[in-house]
């Protein structure tokens, strides 16, 4: 299934150019209406915000924290965050009025070594103030994220960061429950075995759609990979 590519990164490139128009995702919102994007889409939002990542003197391998819930800017945020050669950890937004979220936010703030965190402008402005010293003290940068984003020409001669099997993925920090969160690298190769493992048992194909209600930033929410097919 994968054996042509070294990365993710590869994997949804490859099928923004051969599938660019074929539908991808399915959102609803709060009033409950639904929202498609397709491949092309996706990918010229999240190069788009590749680059802005970049010119936020972001380098290969930093830390980005995306603290946002389930939505297309998550899976915008995500890829952004890879293309630009960085490593995206998937945290849930702040509730301001749950203390432990916001202790969990903390604690990853200081063990991550997080250069950047992804955060939306409703979330920031009720929750981040709380951390600001934090933030500053550890000289973060907040990226506010709503989608208006640019749609940039997509074209076979596009740059992006590519990355090998052996290389970090992501990083995924555990619930905490019984203990601190602590945080697990997720290899490439690691997370293309997982998923051809899953697609091949439940014999997943082209045409079949998936429905889910996990949060993305779920290591089992993350299932959205497998749409990659």
């Amino acid at each position: 299934m994968f054996s042509n590519f070294k990365s993710l990164n590869e994997i949804f490139y490859n099928n923004s150019i051969n599938f660019g128009d074929k539908k991808l995702v399915y959102f609803r919102d709060d009033e409950n209406k639904e929202k498609a994007y397709s491949y092309k889409d996706i990918m010229y939002y999240s190069m788009d915000l590749s680059k802005k990542l970049i010119n936020y003197n972001l380098k290969t391998g930093d830390k980005v924290i995306i603290s946002l819930d389930t939505g297309v800017n998550f899976i915008i945020s995500f890829f952004g965050v890879l293309f630009s050669g960085a490593i995206p950890i998937p945290i849930p937004p702040v509730n301001s009025s749950k203390k432990d979220t916001i202790n969990r936010m903390k604690h990853i703030l200081l063990d991550s070594n997080a250069k950047y965190v992804i955060v939306h402008k409703k979330i920031e402005d009720k929750c981040y103030k709380q951390m600001q010293g934090m933030i500053e003290k550890l000289n973060m940068q907040r990226i506010i994220v709503n989608l208006y984003y640019t749609r940039l020409g997509l074209d076979k001669n596009i740059e992006y960061y590519t990355l090998k099997s052996e290389d970090v993925c992501f990083i995924q920090y555990t619930s905490g429950s019984s203990g601190l969160p602590k945080g697990v690298p997720i290899k490439q190769k690691n997370l293309f075995h997982n998923v051809d493992t899953i697609s091949r048992a439940i014999d997943i194909k082209e045409k079949d759609f998936a429905v889910s209600w996990l949060p993305l930033y779920h290591d089992m929410g993350l299932a959205f990979i497998k749409s990659l097919r």
